[in-house]
């Protein structure tokens, strides 16, 4: 399928379950521009940063 435009993701988790990490990426290994905002020094944060996917550190403090 052709793209005029990139596709682009944002993502807000907390501490993510391991297949939800690895679908994270996944896009980004598909060229997906993905960012995930999640909580820093856990599992799934350090794997997303071993992978290059971007990241931001953030702990949320109320559900959205």
């Amino acid at each position: 399928m052709k793209r005029d435009r990139p596709l682009r993701v944002f993502c807000i988790c907390g501490d993510s379950d391991r297949a939800e990490t690895e679908s994270f990426i996944d896009m980004h290994r598909m060229g997906i521009d993905i960012t995930v905002m999640l909580w820093p020094g856990t599992a799934s944060y350090d794997a997303l940063v071993r992978a290059g996917v971007p990241t931001i550190p953030h702990v949320l403090k109320w559900k959205l």
